[in-house]
């Protein structure tokens, strides 16, 4: 015979409350209620060691919105057939369990092209499947999503910066990371300076510092500006597979240096100048700022107080080793100078 399936009022009883309170404590809605801090931990506690489960989908009509986050992510064909690129694997990692913390389970939407993500959005939403979403977005094709998502009643959060108005999203900024380019590009004669990436497996490059410190909102260099410069401007190298596409096609920059993650150290070449980059707090921010907005937004109807929340890197994330010479970073000065004056014409 199967065990008896515990409710909210073998919780309640155990703990000499009633079940409204256990619920409102165990939906993060403990606030609403008369509740002491040791009882409140009792009642976790207590469903903790009974195994209590939580019925979503009863909780569902109760609440008046489904409790499925979708986290549509964009993934080329290219990282599908090699497996999941760092990105995809901690977002929807580090959202999966941030958003299980309050009883919302998570569907992982992959998309290829803007069409595709808008297409399944509606047909999801269409069809009742999900409450909510966070998804990022294409660089150079986002307007259509964003301006459904604006018209849309659907809670949600657009991770990265996107070149529309009014659009609840929250996105990293560099300015740590910047200032020391910039200084390294100083240090090297050079008055200009570029990034270098892999986008859809194609090299891209863009003017560095960003436009309003971000990348997508900086127009790409024509293949032209990059070779007129290939020799007098300094080169930020984004991932040691930037720099082997570098090599294979025969164009490593005059001035360079290597940016790249802590764990992907094994990889860089000997006697290659480099930035180590940690996991950045930024990343865990922006994932519990995501989480949290739309878990206001679902439960309570609070949308978010600004549409746009970056969040900055810090000097301890990075480490620079140089085969020659030293740095010395001073961000005042960048931020007074940085406007216009490494930017490729």
């Amino acid at each position: 015979m199967p065990d008896k399936k515990v409710t909210l009022k073998d919780i309640a009883d155990r703990c000499g409350v009633t079940p409204t309170v256990v619920s409102a404590v165990l939906n993060g809605r403990s606030g609403r209620i008369s509740c002491s801090a040791e009882k409140r931990e009792l009642i976790l506690r207590t469903a903790k060691e009974l195994d209590y489960q939580v019925n979503i989908f009863a909780r569902s009509i109760k609440m008046k919105h489904v409790p499925i986050v979708g986290l549509m992510l964009h993934l080329s064909e290219d990282e599908a057939s090699n497996g999941l690129s760092s990105y995809v694997n901690n977002c929807l990692t580090n959202m999966t369990f941030a958003f299980n913390k309050h009883h919302l389970e998570v569907l992982f939407i992959p998309y290829s092209t803007e069409k595709e993500q808008l297409e399944r959005l509606k047909n999801l939403t269409g069809n009742g499947l999900i409450g909510g979403v966070v998804t990022n977005i294409i660089p150079e094709s986002h307007k259509k999503i964003c301006n459904y998502l604006a018209s849309s009643p659907l809670p949600y959060m657009v991770l990265g910066a996107p070149l529309v108005e009014n659009i609840y999203c929250a996105y990293p900024r560099t300015p740590t990371l910047d200032c020391k380019l910039v200084e390294l590009a100083r240090m090297r004669g050079c008055r200009k300076s570029c990034q270098a990436t892999l986008q859809d497996s194609k090299l891209m490059f863009r003017p560095y510092p960003f436009t309003n410190g971000y990348m997508w909102h900086t127009p790409p260099l024509t293949p032209e500006q990059v070779q007129a410069e290939k020799d007098n401007a300094f080169f930020a190298v984004m991932g040691t597979a930037v720099l082997n596409r570098l090599k294979k096609e025969a164009f490593v920059p005059r001035h360079f240096i290597l940016v790249e993650l802590f764990a992907f150290s094994h990889l860089i070449p000997e006697n290659t100048d480099v930035i180590l980059v940690s996991e950045t707090a930024s990343d865990m921010q922006i994932v519990t700022y995501a989480e949290n907005s739309l878990y206001k937004w679902l439960e309570q109807g609070i949308t978010p107080e600004k549409y746009a929340m970056p969040f900055q890197d810090s000097e301890k994330n990075f480490t620079i080793k140089l085969s020659q010479g030293s740095v010395k970073f001073d961000m005042k000065e960048y931020e007074r100078n940085m406007t216009g004056q490494f930017e490729l014409n």
